[in-house]
């Protein structure tokens, strides 16, 4: 389903996902009728050494949904005062696609942090409209 354009307020590449949101978001576009609630989509190529288990942290408020692969890999779904969870994940040598759906529904704040725990693992952009193969 391609985006609307004129709910997409823009695009900028974040050098991590290992902050908290809170106060940078919501992004005041000035649009009539524009409410509080908004969402974001993360893109990136995890670079991955070596075959094996790598542990992350995930927290958010409200939905959040990470996917490696096209796969669901941690699903926090509805309106709450937030979730977090230490998960492990198995990757093979090579590149994958690596993407985060987060959607605010309340005010007053917004949380969403990702951290990797195991080493080993870079992170590239992965511009809107391009698949891995058109990166590397």
């Amino acid at each position: 389903m391609p985006i609307d354009a004129k709910y997409f307020a823009f695009s900028q590449i974040d050098p991590s996902l290992s902050q908290n949101v809170v106060g940078k978001l919501p992004v005041r576009t000035g649009l009539s009728g524009d409410p509080y609630y908004f969402a974001v989509n993360w893109r990136a190529i995890i670079e991955v050494k070596t075959d094996g288990f790598y542990e992350y942290n995930i927290k958010s408020d409200d939905d959040s949904w990470l996917f490696i692969d096209d796969k669901l890999e941690n699903n926090f779904s509805g309106v709450f005062q937030h979730k977090q969870i230490k998960k492990k994940v198995y990757l093979t040598a090579g590149y994958h696609k690596f993407e985060v759906l987060y959607a605010d529904r309340r005010m007053p704040s917004a949380t969403f942090v990702f951290e990797p725990l195991t080493p080993g693992l870079t992170f590239h952009p992965l511009p809107l409209g391009c698949t891995i193969n058109d990166v590397f």
